[in-house]
């Protein structure tokens, strides 16, 4: 007994079609920004040997 929704009873035609366009542009941006969060997770760990910040660190990567 799950109330479980469909996107598309939650979004129009027109919102649907935006959200699953193609970007390359979009893809880049994701791609760096997943990278300098991995990079600054590290950085941190790294410059502020804490438990806290390693784990944060962690929390962060997954």
């Amino acid at each position: 007994m799950s109330n479980t929704m469909k996107l598309s009873e939650a979004l129009t035609k027109d919102e649907l079609r935006e959200l699953r366009k193609k970007s390359d542009l979009r893809a880049l941006a994701t791609l760096v920004w997943n990278w300098g969060l991995i990079i600054a997770a590290f950085a941190v760990a790294i410059i502020w040997p804490n438990p806290l910040t390693i784990l944060a660190g962690i929390l962060i990567l997954g």
